[in-house]
């Protein structure tokens, strides 16, 4: 078996690191699962996350969860929708929200763009800024749960409350303004923090979030597929762990396909051309045979041959004379008879024949030789 290098190694190292690493997150997430989710969706139980408020509401009303794009979902206009955040909203979505609304439902809207606050109120639209505080002043009143006091992230408030009524806050920087239009109401937050698992038990939020979705009988609407929780297909479809085990496995077999890759170098010099094969030599010399009844001159081009194929081989000392050609020549394979016939011993058709297969036993180890070098 053929042992691997030290980059082999390094590598194959790594892949079981990244396999290992994979299968023990695998594990520690089945069985202490940590707190998870979009910002601002009612599954999610991180610090942005409203779990927490829609176990609030859950004691006194029906929670529904809307996982459908809203442009083709049946919203209960006798409940409150509640879309905090939204991933993005197309305006065919926008459109749905102020139909609902103007229908009569109640819309709880937090986060969301300008453009879509002009899209879905027109010029009762508020302004929205960047500029906040942390504390705002609330009514009191029937849509504010009662609150007094109200505490955000600070990131965002109206600058003006456009064609709606200040909730918490004033006319020149609001958190939240109620809005009419046609039948129903939209209640909107320029920040969604207070509503959030890390906000809501602070200051008076909590009596906030439930004066914002008011007395209604129906039910309250928490719009998901704005966070991601629509029907996704092909790798979208797949949990967070799977996609990280799946990238997790593809860099390991990425690594071992490296490991197992042939390094890259100079190119190999060319294989030598090896001799002519046996019986091709002895019919070339039957065919000088035929050609000439002169042994001794086809003797003489044998030993030829096999002097320079020694002298290459072994050095010109090698074939000096008949005992050191000779010599050389049972050196490098010949048996007796060839290696005298090729020393210039004997003469003939016996001695040709002999020199023959001598001449060609040399060429043969010379080849081969040459292959193991």
């Amino acid at each position: 078996m053929k042992r691997l290098s030290g980059l082999q190694k390094t590598l194959l190292a790594a892949v079981a690191v990244v396999v290992g690493l994979n299968l023990f997150s695998a594990v520690i997430g089945a069985f202490l699962p940590s707190p998870s989710g979009p910002a601002s969706s009612s599954y999610a139980t991180t610090p942005r996350g409203v779990a927490a408020y829609s176990a609030l509401l859950d004691r006194d009303q029906e929670i529904v969860r809307v996982r459908e794009s809203l442009a083709g979902a049946s919203l209960d206009i006798s409940g409150t929708v509640v879309v905090l955040e939204p991933d993005l909203l197309v305006p065919e979505e926008v459109e749905a929200l102020g139909r609902f609304v103007r229908d009569g439902g109640r819309l709880v809207a937090g986060g969301l763009e300008a453009e879509a606050l002009d899209s879905l109120l027109g010029d009762q639209a508020p302004e929205l800024s960047a500029s906040s505080s942390r504390e705002f002043s609330a009514t009191g009143g029937a849509a504010s749960g009662g609150a007094r006091r109200v505490t955000s992230a600070g990131r965002s408030s109206y600058s003006d409350p456009g064609g709606g009524r200040p909730v918490a806050g004033d006319r020149t920087r609001a958190l939240v303004v109620t809005t009419r239009l046609g039948a129903g109401e939209a209640v909107l937050l320029a920040d969604a923090s207070p509503l959030q698992n890390r906000l809501l038990s602070s200051a008076d939020n909590a009596a906030l979030a439930l004066g914002l979705v008011g007395d209604r009988r129906g039910p309250v609407q928490f719009v998901e597929a704005v966070h991601g929780y629509g029907d996704a297909r092909g790798l979208r479809a797949l949990p967070g762990s799977w996609k990280i085990a799946l990238v997790g496995l593809a860099l390991g077999l990425l690594l071992f396909v490296l490991s197992r890759a042939r390094r890259l170098g100079p190119p190999d010099p060319p294989a030598p051309e090896p001799p002519p094969a046996r019986a091709a030599y002895v019919a070339a010399l039957g065919e000088v045979l035929r050609r000439t009844s002169d042994t001794d001159a086809a003797t003489a081009i044998l030993r030829r041959n096999a002097r320079d194929l020694l002298s290459e081989r072994h050095g010109p000392a090698a074939v000096v004379d008949g005992d050191a050609l000779r010599a050389s020549a049972l050196r490098s394979g010949a048996r007796e008879d060839e290696a005298a016939a090729l020393a210039g011993e004997g003469g003939g058709e016996a001695t040709l024949l002999a020199a023959g297969r001598g001449l060609g036993r040399l060429r043969e180890r010379a080849g081969a030789s040459g292959r193991q070098r």
